[in-house]
């Protein structure tokens, strides 16, 4: 604990947008979309761009089984983030805590907020950055999840 691992949340677009642009420091993003969705853009890497990996997953935005997701559709839990997707969410970001992560879902509100939370309180002991700040609304099914795969004590 106590590492220092830097994370940031994203929209779908402003992902996009980054990955549009020149940087010169290494990245990987967390990429989350809906399923049955259609996107007009994708992010990407490219040697421009810095983005080093991609992980993409795709579930719901909704907090339990058969609650009313964020596009007024029930969702099952098998639509909901399930524990293979946080596995690999842990996997990812123990193999790129040492660069830039950033984490996107399709408003950069909910899902990607929730799993930026669980990494940060994994690797910080602190996730109030995330929780503290009005911008996001975390989705807990997200970080409840996210936290039992790094096998972290879920309080």
């Amino acid at each position: 604990m106590n590492e220092r691992i830097k994370v940031i949340v994203m929209s779908r677009l402003e992902a996009y947008q980054y990955c549009k642009n020149y940087h010169d420091k290494p990245s990987a993003i967390i990429s989350i979309s809906t399923p049955y969705n259609l996107y007009d853009y994708y992010v990407f890497k490219s040697k421009g761009n810095q983005v080093i990996d991609i992980l993409e997953l795709s579930f719901v935005d909704a907090d339990e089984p058969d609650s009313i997701d964020v596009n007024d559709i029930i969702a099952s839990e098998k639509d909901l983030m399930c524990d293979r997707d946080a596995e690999k969410i842990v996997e990812f970001s123990e193999k790129y805590k040492d660069r830039l992560l950033i984490i996107h879902c399709d408003a950069g509100i909910s899902r990607s907020s929730g799993v930026a939370a669980a990494i940060l309180r994994h690797y910080t002991g602190d996730d109030a950055e995330v929780f503290d700040n009005y911008s996001y609304d975390p989705n807990m099914w997200c970080y409840f999840k996210t936290l039992k795969a790094f096998g972290d004590e879920i309080i």
